[in-house]
């Protein structure tokens, strides 16, 4: 089976294409029994002069401001398979991960999941709910980790794009709320498993992070009012 893959990067040095790189490569050397369309969207448009360059992927130069949403819709018009797995670049995947998130979305017929991060959902569920096969719901930073999220293209050809009002917060909550209201289950697989470096992607911002996430909290209660209240 072949999986289409999206990597949203932005390649400022060094160190951001090592942390790119080991995300490819584990997605890649962990998973030997699926294939992947690998779409690497690049932020950094000096990048490939300086030698930054993800080899054996599909990659997007964007000379445009980052907006995580509008760089997510550029990725997801080169997907073509039934699957559509969205990633961090600072992620480490674990054996089998994303076979193992694939092998449950078939047997459950789920349409959207997420891998468990041992060391985040350890704090946020008990021993007793990770040891399940899978804990169903749409609560952000719970079931819904937006650094790893795998998803039928189904859920893309009803809703249409990610929302690019979204520009880097709040766009989890709102494909949160897009699955809740439209009735689409969503599982937290605890078979799968990814490392996920916290915080790192905050160097695509230029702005102060504070006043842009009070204004994208805004925007969210505003769409979604009728279903907050």
């Amino acid at each position: 089976m072949t999986i289409d893959a999206i990597i949203l990067t932005f390649t400022k040095d060094l160190f951001y294409y090592g942390l790119t790189q080991r995300t490819i490569q584990t997605l890649r050397n962990r998973n030997k029994n699926l294939d992947f369309n690998l779409i690497v969207v690049e932020g950094n448009t000096e990048a490939h002069k300086q030698g930054y360059v993800y080899n054996n992927t599909h990659t997007l130069v964007l000379a445009e401001k980052f907006n995580y949403n509008r760089f997510l819709n550029h990725g997801l018009s080169h997907c073509k398979n039934k699957y559509i797995l969205i990633c961090n670049n600072d992620l480490i995947f674990h054996e089998s991960s994303v076979e193992n998130l694939i092998n449950h979305m078939e047997k459950y017929d789920v349409w959207s999941a997420c891998p468990q991060e041992p060391n985040w959902h350890a704090v946020h569920f008990d021993t007793s709910e990770l040891s399940k096969e899978f804990i169903a719901g749409h609560r952000i930073m719970h079931e819904v980790t937006g650094w790893c999220i795998c998803m039928r293209n189904e859920i893309i050809r009803k809703m249409g794009s990610f929302d690019e009002q979204f520009d880097y917060y709040y766009q989890d909550n709102d494909y949160a709320m897009f699955l809740k209201t439209n009735g689409i289950d969503h599982h937290l697989v605890n078979n799968s498993t990814v490392s996920h470096e916290l915080s790192q992607s905050e160097i695509l911002l230029d702005r102060d992070i504070h006043e842009l996430s009070a204004e994208l909290k805004k925007k969210f209660e505003n769409k979604w009012e009728k279903y907050l209240n």
